[in-house]
């Protein structure tokens, strides 16, 4: 009789400790993002029980030591044994049956990614629901390493902005159907930007919501769009992606309130759509090379 195997369904906020009994170092998962949901994980060695997910993983070792970590693996009922070296990814699409041994301890970033978003993408020839993505092991993809380090980087300074993960759960799916599908996809080319009719109501919705952590999906419904197809036209629009256009409304919000002395910085952090006042400073003294309070004495 065939022992039914584990599922792991990475979507629930306490799946780590109730499949290996290991608590994340970082989660995303207390910012309930849509579709995608990432993890820093320090795994010992140990034996992981075969198990299928229901979302596609993505899992990048970083820090390792120079030797490398050797990891054997069960997938598709096929044993592999492969060294492992920082910055290398690990792709299994979902509803991979895997067993893992980990001979040492090794930190991960795990990103899992639920399908439906791959069927977002707009394809010219294909359904996108019918595209077959591989398991990839031990490859070098500055990309998705990239995006696993911006992750990470945006949960340790704390309240990431929704628009700026769905920038990268996007950006992440369109990768994986161009790098990791079973045959070459074509995707959809859109040019000529958004109506004025469209670009008004998304700028309009935007200017009115600032205080809110706005998602780019919540700006693709409002004029009707898939978020694939709206973050291009948007940009062709305005130059700049819809997250770079928010931050942008923000901080110049931020300025005008800045120049009245009714608020105090906290506050006006709050009226602008930030966490609170050092999640303000952040991002001011990136776009404009001061902070709030400079700018404000500055200005009185």
């Amino acid at each position: 009789m065939t022992k039914e195997k584990k599922l792991v369904d990475t979507s629930k906020e306490n799946f780590l400790q109730e499949f290996l009994s290991i608590k994340p170092r970082l989660s995303s998962h207390q910012y309930e993002w849509k579709g995608i949901n990432f993890s820093n994980i320090e795994v010992p060695p140990v034996e992981v029980p075969e198990h299928v997910c229901p979302q596609h993983i993505i899992s990048i070792p970083y820090g390792l030591p120079h030797k490398g970590l050797s990891v054997e693996t069960l997938i598709n009922g096929k044993m592999r044994s492969e060294k492992y070296y920082s910055g290398d990814i690990i792709f299994d699409p979902a509803h991979t049956p895997r067993r893992v041994i980990h001979t040492s301890s090794a930190r991960v970033y795990s990103i899992s990614l639920d399908p439906s978003i791959i069927s977002q993408i707009d394809c010219e020839q294909f359904n996108p629901d019918s595209i077959e993505l591989l398991p990839i092991f031990r490859k070098e993809d500055s990309l998705i390493l990239q995006i696993g380090k911006a992750i990470n980087k945006e949960l340790e300074f704390g309240y990431p902005f929704q628009a700026y993960i769905d920038s990268l759960k996007t950006c992440l799916a369109t990768h994986l159907i161009k790098n990791y599908a079973s045959t070459y996809i074509y995707l959809k080319e859109y040019k000529g930007g958004l109506s004025d009719n469209k670009l008004s109501e998304v700028t309009e919705y935007i200017n009115n919501n600032l205080s809110k952590n706005i998602s780019i999906n919540d700006l693709s419904e409002s004029v009707g769009i898939s978020q694939y197809y709206f973050s291009r036209l948007f940009k062709q629009s305005i130059g700049i992606s819809p997250y770079q256009y928010i931050i942008q409304r923000r901080i110049d919000k931020a300025k005008n309130l800045l120049c009245r002395q009714e608020l105090d910085i906290a506050e006006i952090a709050l009226h602008c759509g930030f966490a609170h006042q050092s999640h303000l400073n952040r991002y001011f003294k990136k776009l404009t090379g001061t902070t709030p309070n400079k700018y404000r004495h500055a200005q009185n």
